[in-house]
């Protein structure tokens, strides 16, 4: 008997630290769950400030980056199961396929590690709940620091 509660103990420890370990801490983690950010997005000595809002739905990832004067820059939806994500309503000049391209790979490269991680053209770093994205090989970071409320 006592064997068998030192097994479902050692079983129960390993499925939670692997729960723990599969959330990543810039997507919601249930379905409604809505997530805010201040974010920042740098590109060859021009800046781009606004909040990203984040949502869970039914198997997809649901996002928007809207700057400070209310001007909606480009939503993005990424399916949960085909590991798919879409970049949709991009303002005018970000609606280049190359721009979302870019785009696209950046923020599935972020959805997709849920630590600090890089490659030889991104690198992702979670520091005091502060997110920073680097594309290396075109100098754009990302920066997305949670809203307090």
């Amino acid at each position: 008997m006592k064997a068998y509660l030192i097994l479902i103990s050692i079983v129960f420890n390993i499925l939670a630290a692997k729960a723990e370990i599969d959330t990543n801490p810039f997507l919601p983690s249930v379905d409604g769950e809505k997530k805010e950010y201040n974010s920042v997005i740098q590109f060859k000595g021009n800046t781009l400030t606004g909040i990203c809002i984040i949502k869970k739905e039914e198997g997809e990832i649901i996002g928007t980056f809207i700057n400070e004067f209310g001007i909606k820059g480009f939503d993005f939806i990424y399916n949960i199961k085909k590991n798919n994500i879409k970049i949709v309503n991009a303002i005018k000049f970000l609606n280049k396929w190359y721009i979302k391209k870019t785009i696209k790979k950046d923020l599935k490269f972020l959805i997709v590690n849920k630590t600090n991680s890089k490659n030889k053209k991104r690198e992702v770093n979670y520091d005091d709940g502060c997110i920073m994205l680097m594309n290396n090989k075109y100098e754009i970071i990302y920066k997305f620091k949670p809203i307090n409320k």
